[in-house]
């Protein structure tokens, strides 16, 4: 890949990034807003996250796919799934090669159309490993994520 492309690849997953992140603040407003007694004694760190949004044991985080996400990532209008907002450096998933930017649209061969469905199949009862279906840029490929 061309310096070029390495460096406007580069712009687009920090792009990504910093919408996912804005949409799963604001997400995190709504819901600190309603459960303000239980967050006031956790870290800001936990505050930012919506609930269901963080996968911690795995150490990544996920928001819904948009069409402002979709086009940046040059997605397929059709395109389903949830996109990677963060990928904890020293985790699993990133020990799987997971990363920010990446869409989910698979977990266990469960399809993902959004974050609720993610959210279903990653608390399916005996389910400590996930097999994620990634597309990443023009590659979809499978990773497997266990703690």
């Amino acid at each position: 890949m061309s310096h070029i492309g390495m460096q406007q690849r580069s712009r687009v997953a920090n792009a990504v990034a910093a919408l996912v992140a804005a949409s799963l603040l604001l997400g995190a407003a709504v819901v600190a807003a309603q459960t303000q007694s239980e967050t006031e004694s956790q870290p800001i760190a936990a505050q930012q996250a919506a609930p269901g949004t963080a996968v911690p044991k795995l150490g990544f985080s996920v928001g819904e796919l948009n069409p402002r996400l979709s086009t940046q990532l040059q997605l397929p209008e059709n395109a389903k799934g949830v996109v990677v907002a963060r990928v904890n450096p020293h985790g699993p998933a990133a020990a799987a090669g997971l990363k920010s930017g990446d869409l989910i649209d698979s977990v266990n061969s469960h399809p993902v159309a959004n974050l609720t469905q993610f959210e279903q199949d990653i608390r399916e009862p005996g389910h400590r490993t996930l097999v994620l279906r990634v597309t990443r840029g023009e590659k979809t490929f499978d990773l497997t994520v266990s703690p």
